[in-house]
């Protein structure tokens, strides 16, 4: 079995802080709960992550860059 990646490790470690499931994640990001529990599983085998663009996109929005944000 791959090591998650500290992408994966991130995401879910800042949402669980912030008491939010993933199907309301994926309401703020405008994607499905199994994209964000693809996302969580980025472990190269079960897992993805995010395209490039969809990483610009989030890192051009405030509201969804300060989710990704490590505090």
């Amino acid at each position: 079995m791959a090591e998650l990646t500290e992408f994966a490790k991130n995401l879910r470690r800042i949402r669980e802080e912030r008491g939010m499931k993933q199907t309301e994640l994926a309401k703020k990001l405008g994607v499905s709960s199994q994209t964000i529990s693809a996302y969580e599983k980025g472990d190269g085998s079960k897992g993805k992550n995010p395209a490039l663009e969809r990483v610009i996109d989030i890192a051009n929005n405030k509201e969804e860059r300060d989710i990704f944000l490590i505090p």
